[in-house]
């Protein structure tokens, strides 16, 4: 299949380990005044590879820091979309972003042709599971992409099913490849979280492939310790568990309940080459995947 398009019509970063820019929730709240505001959804997905490196979450880190050059703010905190982790053409875990921004009224193609951009540029085109999808709409989000969203949780989707949809609603939209992206774009955008945690992660620079991470076990066990709200760093046996053996450029997740917890405990960890970091509110280690059996 050939490239889908369709024409219709919060940055995060801590300045490496050192601190936060954000406030103590971890955005900034929109200062606008008296300009006219429209809310923007931004969706993507399937852009790394899990032998040949990048992460999806890392190109939602770089999207936030260039959105910080329009006249947008993100108006909550970036989401990790966790989908139906039984999908077998999932690139590593099945996870989407979405990165919802308020701002001046009339970005929404400056917004998408950037994210175009930046897909194009750092998405691992050569792997074949890897199919970039991109949405981006102004406004509500259609209620349709949360049904898309609770849908794509459970079961196998097409995008025979998702671009109808993003017709029908004048979405900004591509699919590179196959498009398979697409679907969990759309979920992403849709979802909503009942339940949610959080994650902080550490970014080294995307072209460093090292398996390797540069990082101080203790300070993991520590930041664990002192963060009681953090969860599942750390094993029964004392084993670091948050760290990637990929050539991603994660260097660590920090996982908790409660974002100033998991942030701080993140900048507490002692880690070698960091570049930047991103709280990230998910569905993950929710209840949200299971389905009942009668």
């Amino acid at each position: 299949m050939g490239e889908a398009q369709g024409d219709g019509t919060s940055s995060h970063r801590g300045g490496g380990c050192n601190g936060p820019s954000a406030t103590d929730n971890g955005f900034r709240e929109p200062e606008h005044g008296r300009v006219q505001v429209t809310e923007y959804h931004i969706g993507v997905d399937s852009t790394d590879s899990a032998e040949l490196g990048m992460c999806t979450t890392y190109l939602g880190a770089l999207i936030i820091e260039e959105m910080e050059k329009l006249p947008v703010e993100l108006s909550t905190y970036p989401e990790l979309v966790r989908l139906n982790p039984n999908v077998p053409w999932k690139t590593r875990g099945n996870g989407a972003v979405a990165l919802r921004f308020s701002g001046r009224r009339g970005q929404e193609r400056r917004m998408f042709d950037t994210c175009c951009e930046m897909i194009e540029k750092y998405s691992i085109m050569e792997d074949p599971q890897t199919n970039p999808g991109l949405v981006v709409i102004s406004g509500n989000v259609p209620e349709e992409f949360t049904e898309t969203y609770h849908e794509a949780l459970h079961r196998l989707m097409g995008t025979d099913e998702i671009i109808p949809l993003l017709k029908e609603h004048e979405c900004l939209f591509r699919g590179w490849k196959n498009g398979r992206g697409l679907i969990g774009a759309v979920s992403a955008v849709g979802a909503r979280f009942d339940e949610f945690t959080y994650e902080a992660i550490l970014y080294r620079n995307g072209e460093v492939k090292d398996r390797e991470r540069l990082v101080d076990p203790e300070s993991v066990r520590e930041a664990s310790r002192k963060h009681p709200s953090t969860f599942f760093n750390v094993d029964d046996r004392g084993d670091i568990v948050c760290i990637p053996h990929s050539p991603c450029p994660v260097i660590c997740g920090i996982r908790g309940l409660e974002p100033v917890d998991t942030r701080s405990a993140l900048l507490e960890v002692s880690a070698g080459r960091a570049e930047r970091w991103v709280l990230w509110r998910t569905n993950q280690h929710t209840d949200v995947h299971i389905v009942a059996i009668d």
